[in-house]
């Protein structure tokens, strides 16, 4: 009989861990974050997630596909700068402040559980992709520069941004007005390089103000580049044929 009731308890212990993990009421996410989101560099994102079971669950956060936990009903300032809030009510709203280039490309997720020890529940795949935007810059953002007329110029510009700004994201301004001139260009580097403003065969109808303005969807900068033009001297007035005429004759 003692051996019985040993094997009978050691079932039963068995069965009891087993329907721990396998048996507890499984969570129905009526809430959850779906979708990529987008934000630009030091901004703000708000996830919820709601769930309903018949126990009483825990919500948690986790970033990418691991088993870290970001955090749980308290605020954190991240080892980026990016500061995370968990709201402390059955929805558990996360809100990620003045986020960081860091978050580019991460996912957050939720779950939940019953309590210590129980087994978590994900919400639904796939987790949403999180795009932190930065926006455009042109440097340096003033340029005085000369050029001798017949020549081509050119003077570096580095451009960045993300998205990376393409050529349609150009505009190039004279004295406030559009250039619509095929020798003026912005030559765009590949990827956050060194780009150039270059206007081939210099003429000098080509000195004057030029505003290089950049624009993306995460936002707009512009740069100046001011051009003297020098040219050789020429006459202006020819001066007059005369002939010299000797006094005795």
């Amino acid at each position: 009989k003692e051996e019985v009731m040993i094997w009978l308890y050691v079932v039963i212990f068995l069965f009891g861990s087993f329907c721990n993990n396998l048996c507890e009421s499984q969570a129905n996410f009526t809430d959850y974050p779906s979708g990529n989101v987008t934000t630009l560099e030091g901004g703000n994102l708000m996830f919820t997630c709601a769930v309903t079971s018949e126990e009483s669950l825990n919500v948690k956060w986790y970033l990418n596909t691991s088993s870290t936990e970001i955090l749980i009903n308290i605020n954190k300032t991240l080892s980026d700068g990016t500061m995370a809030t968990v709201g402390s009510d059955y929805r558990s709203p996360l809100t990620l402040s003045n986020i960081t280039r860091v978050w580019n490309g991460a996912t957050v997720h939720c779950a939940a559980n019953a309590g210590s020890g129980s087994v978590d529940h994900d919400q639904p795949e796939p987790f949403p992709v999180i795009s932190v935007w930065l926006p455009p810059s042109i440097t340096p953002s003033i340029t005085n520069e000369t050029a001798i007329e017949g020549t081509s110029f050119t003077t570096p510009l580095t451009i960045t941004g993300d998205p990376f700004p393409v050529s349609s994201n150009i505009v190039i301004t004279k004295d406030g007005v559009t250039v619509q001139d095929g020798r003026i260009t912005v030559n765009i580097g590949s990827g956050n390089g060194t780009s150039s403003f270059t206007i081939e065969n210099v003429n000098r109808t080509n000195s004057g103000s030029y505003t290089v303005n950049v624009t993306t969807t995460a936002g707009s900068d512009t740069a100046v580049v001011n051009l003297d033009v020098y040219y050789l001297p020429e006459f202006v007035e020819v001066p007059l044929q005369r002939q010299a005429f000797n006094e005795s004759s």
